[in-house]
């Protein structure tokens, strides 16, 4: 009887445990161009667990309880938090972070020279120009 009985937990302890290691998979895209973000980093809250998207925008990521919140955050994009299920399939769109750029200055580190005195092609980049490209 003892061993009928150990037999039967050994045989219902993976499953036990496997019910625990459940996951969450989903895709992420922009909210613009609804087009596929590779490498966006999700993080359980609270929790070690952090996965990366593929190349399709696609994640899956291993959760221990029912409910947990994700976190996504990719650069130039706004992070997100969403609550998600286990066994959900989620549809994620993640909007531009859009920070006006108003000047950069370019800097040898060694000297600054007029530009009388500076020989060569330069030019000033300024954001007329780099919303032109």
């Amino acid at each position: 009887m003892k061993k009928k009985l150990t037999l039967i937990i050994l045989l219902l302890l993976p499953a036990t445990l496997m019910a625990w290691q459940a996951s969450i998979s989903g895709k992420v895209s922009s909210i613009n161009h609804n087009e596929p973000l590779a490498g966006v980093i999700i993080k359980v809250k609270g929790s070690p667990q952090v996965t990366t998207t593929d190349s399709l925008g696609k994640f899956s990521i291993r959760v221990n309880q029912e409910n947990e919140v994700l976190e996504l955050s990719y650069l130039g994009f706004k992070p997100l938090s969403v609550n998600a299920k286990i066994g959900q399939v989620l549809s994620l769109q993640l909007s531009p972070d859009i920070n006006a750029l108003q000047e950069v200055v370019v800097s040898t580190g060694l000297q600054r020279l007029p530009k009388e005195r500076s020989t060569g092609s330069f030019v000033q980049i300024n954001q007329e120009l780099l919303i032109g490209r």
